[in-house]
């Protein structure tokens, strides 16, 4: 009778703990998200704003197309960012003013969310470095020739500033295709080589005759280059299901707002 009463007791004990159990993936509302760039070189303020998707709606992310976008620049004076379609707010013809910092506003809901972003002086590229290496490809020797493949190498150049504190984000385009994934996104700083020149090279990449490079180079606020970096890390560590950078935004939106002058080169591989 001892273990018959002990055998309820557990079995009621497991109810109760069930019943406990309650999850509900939809109970968290959506979050904004914001993705903002002020390209210095066209004169362009692009914004997209989207919502995440609850965990049983669809993959894609439902856009937003009621928000009220502002950009303002050091003075207070601001400008509408009007919209344009498919979640996309654009402004053309905004005229940079470097050494700079904007804000932008976005309203949705009785909400307002705003983050600044420094719009730094360009730093100029020198020329893109190129460097031949032999690498043998195929296994071994076909027909007679060689098996043999001149490759190349390609790097970065650019003239640190003397100051100290200069961070840069940089993307590539090969063969008029761009790698604008985070995994490829060029991140650094000056803490080891301020003031220097400096020739950083393009991880990950061989380059055969007739390839093109092209490399958008930026100088960027500290807040773009921990963004970026943390992602990128974020990424690295958990491919599977990368969590979220610290917030950019106040009010706890997701993403960024990038203001950028490039230094663009571009070479064909002899």
């Amino acid at each position: 009778m001892k273990q018959f009463a002990l055998f309820i007791g557990m079995t009621a004990l497991i109810a109760a703990c069930q019943k406990k159990i309650d999850i509900d993936l939809n109970e968290a509302g959506p979050k904004l998200v914001i993705e903002a760039n002020y390209n210095a070189e066209d004169s362009m303020v692009f914004v997209r704003i989207t919502e995440t998707a609850s965990y049983f709606g669809s993959s894609s992310e439902p856009i937003v197309e009621t928000a009220g976008v502002t950009i303002t620049d050091q003075s207070g004076n601001a400008t509408v960012v009007p919209y344009s379609s498919n979640g996309n707010y654009i402004l053309h013809d905004y005229i940079p003013q470097f050494n700079t910092t904007y804000t932008l506003y976005v309203e949705h809901n009785g909400v307002t969310y705003s983050a600044s972003c420094e719009l730094n002086a360009i730093v100029p590229q020198s020329d893109i470095f190129i460097e031949q290496s032999t690498q043998a490809i195929g296994g071994g020797v076909q027909g007679g020739e060689s098996s043999d493949d001149t490759t190349y190498i390609a790097f970065l150049v650019f003239q640190d500033p003397a100051a100290p504190g200069d961070f840069y984000q940089g993307e590539y385009t090969v063969n008029g295709a761009v790698k604008s994934g985070i995994e490829n996104m060029i991140l650094l700083n000056d803490d080891l080589t301020n003031g220097n020149m400096v020739t950083f090279p393009v991880f990950g990449r061989t380059f055969k005759q007739g390839d093109s490079l092209e490399i958008d180079f930026r100088a960027v606020d500290k807040t773009i280059y921990d963004y970026f970096t943390e992602l990128q890390t974020l990424t690295e560590t958990n491919s599977a299901a990368p969590a979220n950078p610290d917030y950019f935004w106040s009010n706890g939106a997701l993403g960024y707002f990038n203001a950028y002058g490039s230094s663009k080169k571009f070479v064909i591989f002899p």
